[in-house]
């Protein structure tokens, strides 16, 4: 589980910093960052909620301490829009707002530091 911070991190940042490629070119290199995000991801996901039954004697005990961590899971989850906030507000820079690329790169190093 903690050996895939570091590297889902990286592979985070890396989506929201495409290089300066072609079309389908960078089609491929979104397609592949996204399967090692999620690869990554899964490394994390599937011990973490296997821990469940190690931390819990019974299934009633398990179940609401599932219900605890899927809850913590949606409330950080609706953190997101005050994320992408910073994004999508037009400025000076980036008069554009949400279809200004600047602004994303922004979002990937302040979601992950």
């Amino acid at each position: 589980m903690y050996a895939a911070a570091a590297p889902f991190a990286l592979a985070y940042l890396a989506l929201w910093n495409p290089p300066h490629w072609s079309g389908s070119a960078l089609l491929v290199y979104a397609l592949l960052t996204a399967i090692v995000i999620r690869a990554l991801s899964s490394l994390f996901e599937v011990p973490s909620s296997a821990l469940a039954a190690e931390f819990s004697t019974g299934y009633e005990q398990r179940s609401v301490l599932l219900s605890y961590r899927f809850f913590s899971a949606g409330s950080a989850a609706d953190g997101e829009p005050a994320g992408l906030r910073g994004v999508s507000r037009p400025r000076r820079q980036t008069p554009r707002g949400a279809a200004e690329p600047a602004g994303y790169a922004h979002y990937a190093w302040r979601r992950r530091r």
